[in-house]
């Protein structure tokens, strides 16, 4: 998915793909398990009894594996917001008809988005929202249901074939030795 290890030592979060709950136990932090497959019922009890507190599947969409992490790190949508406040917050840009601009992400829900931009979008407005992984853009598409000055609340399509795209599309394809490489979603 893309993750980078930023700092050595205590961590908030751990995130794992493994269905092993030895791993789980000495991750010591709060888990986000990734499996490639459904789990049983009583694997999935054993995975959150050594320290796993959400299970992504493998048909789970990109935006499901997002919405878990700030599940976790979160407890209430204020703190998530205040928290991306403070930080230099992920970067994004937004495609309209009538334009496009940059900004930063500073809240995620299941179905919307809130972003600080360097220029207002109008209200009502169709919009793509664009963020740069380590494996490539992601995209997914919305209507603007709140815009202010620096900043906009998104309602997310769901139904767009972008936000349902499975978690592998963040993965980097393995490719053989000595294979060129080229990056696409």
């Amino acid at each position: 998915m893309g993750i980078e290890v930023v700092a050595e030592g205590p961590a908030e979060l751990a995130i794992l793909e493994t269905d092993d709950p030895a791993v789980v136990a000495a991750a010591g932090a709060p888990a986000l398990i990734l499996v490639p497959r459904r789990l049983w019922a009583a694997q999935t009890k054993v995975l959150e009894d050594a320290g796993a507190r959400r299970i992504v599947e493998g048909d789970a969409t990109v935006l499901d594996v997002l919405v878990a992490v700030t599940e976790i790190l979160f407890s209430t949508c204020a703190e998530q917001r205040r928290w991306w406040k403070r930080g230099p917050g992920l970067a994004l840009e937004l495609s309209s008809p009538a334009g496009s601009t940059s900004g930063r992400l500073v809240g995620l829900t299941r179905t919307g988005v809130m972003a600080q931009l360097a220029s207002p979008i109008a209200a009502d407005a169709r919009v793509e929202i664009a963020i740069d992984t380590p494996a490539g853009r992601a995209t997914v598409h919305g209507r603007v249901a709140y815009s202010a000055d620096d900043a906009v609340a998104i309602e997310l399509d769901l139904c767009d074939p972008d936000a349902t795209g499975k978690i592998e599309r963040l993965t980097p394809r393995r490719v053989p030795r000595g294979a060129s490489v080229r990056r696409s979603l």
